[in-house]
């Protein structure tokens, strides 16, 4: 069955062509459809029509041509992107322009989708990946939503977002952004919902944001995912009160008449006294955990805030040891040199667990968000 439009088949030209093609039969029929050629009137004038109709359809068809070749060379650079988001553990959520697939078929139609929405959770994605991503702003320019949730994202990423204008949903539960990240994010005119809980966001900067955007919904609740251990805060503060009045109760129990066993290498006294104390700076290095989880950055001077429980243990040994005297007991000062290696000992023990724990969960992450990956076909 011949597809073909009538004024193409007047012009014996097939599908597809191009304006040359249209061009080169022209001068091929005319040759014999002109008057001074033995055609007639009639005949010259339904060749003139159909030459300028199926120009016009050749334009057109060199048009869409051309917008179909810059249409794959996108889509090529979409999938590179799309990989390289996988690699980096991230998910990627696309959507066809079903009112294009018609006109061009459906066999195109996967040509035609765009990225809606990225997701970069977890403490591998940071500013240098917000960076990567501005570079593809030809290719993210239809980018509705972006999850950059538990992430190491700081107001110097941040500020990049607003190379994304058509940004409705944007992420930052639990993020290392402030106030400033606010001024960028309102100049995003089509953003309708941000999520700042977790992070340096204030008081004072969520209520600048109604102000200067009413329109925006403003997301306060943590990411569950996403918590860590802040939300066990009260139960850790509870377990270092009972644990020190454990203590406490323990070095002040007057030891008249009682006769502790002796070991060869150490005395039994001072190994009660390193475990008691290694215990207690472990409990109070989690405590700090939970009290700084989404404040912490990967730089080393971070982790020299942990070490601030070792002049606390100290302090409270100093007293331990003076205040034994009042119920009968020695105050001993390797008793307390006990505590205070008992004491490193936790902080170490401490920071080991805490190095493991941020390896699993930042593989964690990376299969999670490698399960949610678009399948591509």
């Amino acid at each position: 069955m011949d597809n073909r439009p009538d004024f193409l088949v007047r012009m014996g030209v097939g599908l597809p062509c191009t304006s040359v093609d249209v061009e080169q039969a022209y001068l091929e029929k005319v040759k014999l459809a002109h008057p001074d050629r033995g055609g007639t009137q009639q005949d010259f004038l339904d060749l003139q029509t159909a030459y300028q109709r199926a120009k016009e359809f050749a334009k057109f068809q060199d048009s869409r041509r051309h917008w179909l070749g810059d249409a794959i060379e996108r889509y090529a650079l979409q999938q590179e992107l799309v990989a390289e988001l996988g690699r980096r553990g991230g998910s990627v959520q696309v959507r066809q322009l079903d009112w294009l697939a018609g006109e061009i078929g459906e066999d195109f139609a996967q040509v035609l989708e765009v990225i809606d929405g990225i997701s970069l959770v977890g403490p591998a994605c940071d500013d240098r990946a917000i960076e990567e991503l501005t570079v593809h702003q030809d290719v993210l320019g239809q980018m509705h939503s972006l999850d950059l949730s538990g992430s190491n994202v700081t107001d110097a990423g941040a500020r990049r977002l607003t190379a994304f204008p058509y940004l409705r949903r944007v992420n930052l539960t639990d993020t290392h952004v402030g106030n400033a990240t606010l001024k960028e994010c309102a100049k995003l005119a089509k953003l309708e919902w941000l999520g700042v809980g977790g992070t340096h966001v204030t008081r004072f900067g969520r209520f600048w944001l109604r102000v200067a955007r009413p329109d925006l919904q403003i997301g306060r609740t943590r990411a569950n995912v996403t918590r860590g251990f802040r939300s066990h805060v009260p139960l850790l503060t509870l377990a270092c009160i009972l644990y020190v009045a454990a203590m406490a109760t323990a070095t002040h129990v007057p030891l008249d008449g009682v006769r502790l066993p002796e070991w060869r290498l150490v005395p039994v006294d001072k190994a009660f006294h390193f475990t008691a104390y290694a215990g207690l700076s472990f409990l109070l290095s989690t405590l700090a955990a939970a009290i700084w989880t989404g404040s912490a950055s990967k730089r080393w001077g971070h982790l020299l805030r942990y070490f601030a429980v070792l002049p606390v243990v100290a302090l409270y040994g100093v007293i331990d040891e003076l205040t034994q005297p009042a119920v009968g007991r020695t105050a001993d000062s390797l008793d307390w040199l006990a505590d205070m290696c008992g004491a490193a000992s936790g902080l170490v023990l401490f920071l080991v667990m805490r190095f493991v724990l941020k390896r699993q969960a930042e593989r964690r992450w990376a299969h999670l968000a490698t399960q949610r990956l678009v399948p591509r076909n």
